[in-house]
């Protein structure tokens, strides 16, 4: 029973220990993200103090930056285990605790905003502002720049807006790319710091603010363009053919990465046939596959009445898969409309 006593006591001994929290207030010197950890130090002592701080906290707090006091908490019975709890009551004044200044880098300080022009051109305007070149603050008026004629279809390039140390605010033309690798960016001229890159490509006729900051993206699957031959096919004419086309996020044509596309066209309303060269024919749906453009054939029954107008569903299956519609309207023996019905709720 004494060996007993002795085992009880010391155990909660070990839960005191292990409860006990001791706190004192600390001045952040930095803070590093990567690790979830803040290098503190506290009264009369210049030595580092390594704290964690918590995981879950999705964001760092406006207060947990350096030179603010922070709470730090010396957990019980985890040795060396240091921890931030929350902001500090007071700031520690001995020692060398505020990190020494660093000389600010190079940049835009101020203003120098770019925008297209109203209406839109292919020139864009500069707003004055001031900027830090070579360690000096030059101020620059405003001003506006002509930029040079975008590059053909399917290539993009980068421009540069940039200062020099002179205020003089120049245009630098990039070098264009193919639309599936990114175009590289000038980089500025000596004792010039940059205002802004704006992305130029595809033929395109005016600078939109949208293009202004821009950033290249790898062309990815966004859109399925459907066009048909004749949509308006007179009695005698017995059918007509339906491009579906893949084309990314800046309207070009695009293929997958390896292999092919599988398109899919589909019945919603109307009768006749619907054909692919790889499957073959169907009154309800049918598919095939292509890089990047599929055409399918219409063919109607030629029934007077009985001939219906169609509506078709057409789509590429993918797990992100794009739709489009289209509609062939079909004529009877006098010229008048044979029946077109699209359920509303279809696309509600």
């Amino acid at each position: 029973m004494r060996l007993y006593g002795k085992k009880f006591l010391r155990n909660s001994m070990k839960a005191q220990i292990s409860a006990h929290v001791e706190t004192r207030d600390a001045m952040v010197y930095d803070v590093l993200p990567a690790q979830r950890l803040v290098r503190c130090r506290i009264q009369g002592s210049d030595e580092l103090i390594v704290a964690w701080y918590p995981l879950n906290w999705q964001t760092d707090p406006p207060w947990l930056r350096p030179g603010n006091a922070v709470r730090i908490a010396h957990v019980g019975a985890v040795r060396g285990r240091i921890e931030v709890v929350g902001h500090g009551l007071r700031v520690p004044q001995s020692g060398t605790i505020i990190p020494p200044p660093t000389t600010p880098a190079d940049g835009i300080m101020s203003g120098g905003a770019v925008t297209a022009t109203s209406p839109a051109t292919m020139d864009v305007d500069v707003a004055e502002g001031t900027a830090r070149i070579g360690g000096s603050v030059v101020g620059f008026s405003a001003g506006t720049k002509t930029v040079s004629a975008a590059p053909t279809t399917n290539y993009f390039r980068y421009d540069l807006i940039s200062v020099g140390d002179d205020g003089v605010i120049d245009y630098t033309a990039g070098s264009s790319s193919i639309y599936t690798a990114e175009p590289t960016k000038p980089t500025p001229a000596a004792n010039h710091v940059a205002i802004v890159y704006i992305l130029v490509g595809d033929a395109q006729t005016t600078i939109q603010n949208s293009d202004i900051g821009e950033a290249w993206l790898a062309p990815t699957l966004s859109s399925l363009l459907v066009s048909v031959a004749d949509d308006d096919l007179a009695w005698g004419q017995t059918s007509t053919t339906i491009q579906a086309t893949a084309k990314d996020q800046h309207g070009n044509t695009i293929s997958p990465p390896t292999g092919t596309w599988y398109f899919k066209a589909k019945f919603l309303s109307g009768n006749g046939t619907i054909e692919t060269t790889e499957e073959g024919s169907s009154t309800t749906e049918i598919g095939g596959h292509h890089a990047s453009t599929l055409t399918f054939t219409y063919t109607r029954d030629g029934n007077d009445p009985g001939d219906e107008s169609p509506t078709f569903e057409v789509w590429i299956e993918t797990p992100a898969a794009v739709f489009a519609w289209c509609s062939i309207v079909l004529r009877d023996t006098f010229g008048n409309q044979m029946p077109l019905w699209v359920d509303p709720y279809y696309f509600s």
